[in-house]
């Protein structure tokens, strides 16, 4: 399902910038366009895409729940992209927070290598500073808690 969602992104990128491109004629005075027909395709192509998502959505396991709130708030921040809303930047965040969720459950790589490397990283850091602090005089106690975060 998310999978499918990289090519809605690329139609509706399209699909935003020749609309916004049509915008910017119409306001130099260039042109006219229909502007309830182009948001009007948008709108039809949204909902087409939903109901896809809907029909082949196994809605019986929970994570699937998951991918399918992801994508339709990604659908309804594509709308909102399309005619420049800043309302459509909050939503993003929420498919990215979702989404970060469902790829944690799934353990595809991108987000366990980061916390990892994260967690390697705030690890490398505290020697770092121990080592510096072992020299000046100054002590410093790092805990470390079951989480991995110090």
């Amino acid at each position: 399902m998310l999978a499918g969602l990289q090519v809605t992104y690329l139609l509706f990128g399209i699909h935003g910038l020749y609309l916004w491109h049509l915008e910017a004629r119409r306001a130099r005075g260039e042109i006219r366009f229909n502007e309830p027909l182009w948001y009007g395709v948008t709108w039809a192509a949204g909902l087409a895409i939903f109901a896809y998502t809907v029909a082949v959505t196994d809605f019986s396991a929970v994570w699937n729940w998951v991918q399918f709130a992801a994508v339709t708030l990604a659908l309804i921040a594509n709308f909102g992209t399309t005619r420049r809303w800043a309302w459509s930047w909050p939503v993003w965040i929420a498919v990215n927070a979702v989404q970060a969720v469902y790829f944690w459950h799934a353990e595809l790589g991108a987000v366990r290598v980061a916390v990892r490397a994260g967690s390697h990283e705030r690890g490398r850091l505290a020697r770092v500073a121990a080592r510096r602090a072992a020299g000046s005089g100054v002590c410093l106690t790092f805990r470390a808690s079951s989480s991995g975060t110090a």
